[in-house]
């Protein structure tokens, strides 16, 4: 019957089973903060590239119009927090009848699952 009342030890064992449960969120949560992040530079971005390349402004860090232009622009702008960045990410968007770029970038989610996140952004020209 002592056994049954013996409490030494519950807290160690109470700690143990709530630890990863409890890193497991705060490491989600983290992710999810950093997937925020990431939409929300991308989408600075193209739609700073895209303004550049619609007024065709050539101070930094817009590099003029015409879609090579606003793509440097926009590696510019995106690379300044994301220090590789993958060969298309940023491409022209074709349905755009002014200065436009559509992104796209691949986030790993918990080291387990690729989230693709996009950003869409179009001007009319002025220049």
């Amino acid at each position: 019957m002592t056994f049954a009342k013996d409490t030494a030890g519950a807290a160690a064992l109470e700690f143990g089973l709530v630890l990863p449960v409890f890193l497991a969120v705060i490491i989600g949560i983290m992710q999810v903060a950093y997937m925020l992040w990431i939409d929300d530079l991308l989408h600075y971005a193209v739609n700073g590239a895209a303004r550049c390349g619609a007024v065709g402004s050539t101070v930094y860090p817009c590099a003029g119009s015409g879609a090579t232009n606003m793509i440097s622009t926009a590696d510019a702008l995106f690379g300044m927090a994301v220090a590789s960045i993958p060969a298309g990410t940023f491409v022209a968007n074709s349905a755009c009848s002014g200065s436009g770029l559509t992104a796209r970038y691949t986030v790993t989610f918990l080291l387990v699952a690729p989230v693709t996140l996009g950003a869409s952004s179009c001007y009319p020209n002025y220049s």
